[in-house]
């Protein structure tokens, strides 16, 4: 299922080009509120809020690619994204994200590495909504996991990072 994620986003990406777009989905700025998302979805969150589901922990062995702490943002998002396609009926209006600390601070959260995983409406530049969710905040959030724990295993050691998991709603402008 990934792998087949991953190719339809390479080839959505090359149609992009071939048809004479120069850019992919972008956040709404400030400056443009857009289109009221109240108006098109029930359960609108602007604000980031902890996941429900029970914590879940996966291992991984040493792969000599840097330090535990290094790898454990990028293969939590990828256990994540895999956890979500298995749980939810509908993933293409969810995504998942990596945030440092700036991020975190600019979403109002206090640790400084989340996941942040996003429910999409999709608008144009001149406000028509091409897309809602069709699956609810709350499912989306029940689905996820408050926080991923990832342990990596070697000959000599076992180190372990944890991160925690976010949910929200978010407005994607077409350029």
């Amino acid at each position: 299922m990934l792998v087949r994620r991953a190719i339809l986003s390479t080839l959505v990406g090359l149609l992009g080009l071939l048809a004479g777009c120069s850019s992919v989905l972008t956040t709404e700025s400030d400056s443009d509120p857009g289109p009221d998302p109240n108006e098109h979805v029930d359960d609108w969150q602007d604000e980031p809020t902890r996941a429900t589901a029970a914590p879940l922990e996966f291992e991984r062995p040493d792969n000599g690619e840097g330090s535990t702490e290094t790898q454990c943002g990028s293969a939590s998002r990828e256990f994540l994204v895999a956890v979500l396609e298995d749980r939810l009926d509908e993933t293409d209006s969810v995504s998942v994200a990596l945030t440092t600390a700036s991020g975190s601070e600019r979403l109002g959260i206090d640790d400084s590495r989340v996941l942040i995983v996003s429910r999409h409406i999709v608008v144009s530049r001149s406000g028509v909504v091409h897309s809602t969710p069709p699956i609810s905040f709350e499912t989306v959030r029940e689905s996820t996991p408050e926080t991923i724990r990832m342990t990596e295993r070697s000959d000599t050691d076992d180190l372990s990072c944890r991160v925690p998991v976010y949910v929200h709603d978010e407005i994607l402008v077409e350029d």
